[in-house]
């Protein structure tokens, strides 16, 4: 009997997948902004990377690389937001990523 994708990969990559499509269908749009891999590489977003990885793999196979595609996602913030001018940015965002110095200059600010 021949095996087609639908029976080599179990009924959580579907799942998953279908969740991708309804956050990128509904949930997305509202957001107001595109995802920084793909604006700054030019590719596909993140999001429609997760999705086609896991049809083609499989959820457990794709979950490392999504896992990293994520990371890269984040860089590729950070790189667009070094990239902008530092005045035009909130001092949040000025910051090198470090959520423990972030805390602490805003709790200055507060105090």
């Amino acid at each position: 009997m021949g095996s087609s994708s639908i029976d080599r990969f179990h009924w959580p990559s579907y799942v998953a997948a279908t969740v991708i499509v309804g956050y990128q269908r509904y949930l997305s749009p509202l957001k107001g902004f595109s995802c920084a891999y793909r604006v700054l590489q030019g590719t596909e977003s993140c999001y429609q990377y997760v999705k086609r990885t896991i049809l083609e793999r499989g959820l457990s196979d794709a979950w490392p690389d999504g896992r990293q595609r994520f990371r890269d996602c984040r860089s590729a913030y950070l790189t667009i937001m070094a990239s902008r001018n530092d005045q035009d940015r909130p001092e949040y965002e000025r910051l090198d990523g470090d959520r423990n110095k972030t805390i602490k200059i805003l709790v200055s600010a507060i105090h």
